[in-house]
């Protein structure tokens, strides 16, 4: 059963949206600690800003080698939980080449995590 609204349509097979909480919230907290209060909590999805203290989240040791990565990934997925998005902090607004650049980089890592996760999202600065 869809909804109709103007020439748009909306159906609620189609879109979904999960229950997900900001790791910003809980910066101390381990990856398991993480996803057990995701459960417990009735969460569905998990927006990754940081574990441990840890912004820059392909640095983090649960996405450090393949084999974590796909470990971390494993325990999202037995738990029915959804990576709903990777927060990065790349500023895109910047005008200087060598900055925009730099800042590029950053957003491409988290990209890249992000295609690994089966993640869809990346929130930036745009500016």
């Amino acid at each position: 059963m869809g909804l109709a609204l103007g020439d748009f349509s909306f159906s609620a097979k189609k879109y979904q949206p999960k229950l997900a909480f900001s790791t910003l919230g809980c910066p101390k907290w381990s990856f398991e600690t993480i996803v057990k209060c995701a459960v417990d909590n009735g969460y569905q999805g998990i927006e990754i800003r940081g574990i441990q203290g840890q912004l820059d989240l392909p640095l983090c040791p649960e996405f450090s080698t393949p084999a974590r990565l796909a470990a971390s990934k494993q325990l999202v997925e037995s738990n029915q939980l959804r990576i709903v998005d990777l927060g990065a902090s790349a500023q895109l607004h910047h005008a200087d080449p060598t900055k925009r650049k730099k800042q590029l980089d950053d957003a491409r890592r988290f990209i890249d995590l992000a295609q690994q996760l089966d993640c869809p999202n990346v929130r930036v600065f745009p500016g």
